[in-house]
Order: structure tokens, then sequence, then C-alpha cells
């Protein structure tokens, strides 16, 4: 018996060491001062039934809202709300001053254009029977190259506006750029439209993926 009272102080301080030994736990790394929480969503069984509210909405990565960049008059709208639509397809035409002004520019600058073209062709021929400087032609052929470079700009802007002249009144075309349904339409026949619109004309978005918004008390939160 005495032995055994013996052996007792060992093993207890061989279990002291043996915890003593034990690899300290890490320090704990998860952020505490995030406002949200983020959780992977697996299967289970039914424990409680939970009702909220929510929502179902668009990607916000796939979808594409489309303003206005001129002024003017809503000629026609060719998409509906819901429609699907493809890339380049003319959602709506409008009738638009802003256009007029890029047409007059690039008429005046095609006429210049002419107009050096000729000019040059005219100073390279007479340089060559010894009637033009050289100066001339120099002179000639930097015109031509402004009046080029002139034209390119004008067309680029008319290119850009999506602005078209018909022979009776200048249009300017509102284009889907992506494939997508039209999920937002906030244009009619006959509205007028400002390029300071705070409400995009139409919203276009890729619905292969959506987003479902729940509205859920913090108190339903499992810590």
């Amino acid at each position: 018996m005495k032995t055994i009272l013996r052996l007792v102080p060992f093993a207890l301080l061989w279990l002291a060491a043996c915890n003593r030994s034990e690899k300290p736990k890490e320090a704990e790394t998860k952020d505490t001062s995030s406002a949200f929480r983020t959780d992977t969503v697996e299967l289970r069984n039914f424990e409680e039934e939970l009702q909220f509210t929510g929502q179902v909405s668009f990607d916000e990565k796939k979808v594409d809202k489309i303003f206005p960049i001129v002024s003017g008059t809503v000629l026609e709208v060719k998409a509906d709300l819901g429609a699907y639509v493809k890339k380049g397809q003319v959602l709506a035409t409008l009738q638009s001053g802003d256009v007029s002004d890029f047409l007059k520019d690039q008429n005046t600058a095609k006429a210049n254009y002419d107009i050096a073209k000729r000019n040059s062709e005219n100073v390279e021929q007479l340089y060559k029977t010894k009637f033009s400087s050289e100066n001339d032609l120099v002179n000639a052929r930097k015109q031509l190259e402004i009046a080029s470079s002139e034209l390119e700009r004008s067309n680029q802007v008319l290119k850009l506006y999506g602005g078209a002249g018909n022979g009776k009144q200048p249009t300017f075309t509102v284009k889907a750029p992506e494939n997508g349904f039209v999920v937002e339409k906030n244009v009619n026949a006959d509205m007028q439209i400002r390029p300071d619109n705070s409400a995009p004309l139409f919203t276009v978005s890729d619905l292969t993926d959506v987003w479902v918004l729940i509205n859920i008390y913090e108190s339903d939160i499992r810590s």
C-alpha cells in the first residue's frame, strides 16, 4: 500500500509534464471586425422553418444600362420589356438636332477634303511642268493632310453617336451593347430625351445567372 502511494505523485508529475509539452494552440485569426460573415450552403436535415422577404434580381456583373448621349424626340421603340435582344440590334430611334450638327460638320469636312485634294493634284501637275514651286506643292499636300484628318474626325464622331441621315431627318439609333433581356425600359414614342437624363432608356441583362436578395433579421442568424 505504501508503494502505491509513492507512485501517485510521480504519475501526477508525469501527466503535468505531458500537458506542458503539448503544442500551443494557434492564435485566433478570424476577422471579427467585419460586419458581414460568409458561409457555405450545404444540405441539412429540416430543423426549423423561417420565412423572409426578398427579391430576385439580375446579376449586376452582367448588366448594361443604356443612357442617351444626344437629345431629341423618340420616333420609334423597337424593343419591349422582357424581350430578348442581340448585340447591335436597334432598340429605338430618335430624331436629334445634335446628329444634324454632326452631319453638317461631316458634309463640310467632306467638301473641304475634296477641294484640298483637287488643289493638291493641280499644284502637283504645275510643279511637274515647272509652273509651280516646290513650296507650293508642300503647302498643298499639307492642306490635304489637314482636310483628311478633319474628315476622319467627323466620320468617327458621327459613328460614335450612331447618327445617320435618311434624306429627310437626322436620326440617332439606340442599339443593344450585348445579348440579353430587356429588364428595364423607360422610353416611349414621342418622348423628349435629354442627354442628362438620370434614368437609363433601357437596361439589358444576361439572365443566365440571377441574384436572390433576402432580408434576414440578425436574430435569425445562427452564431
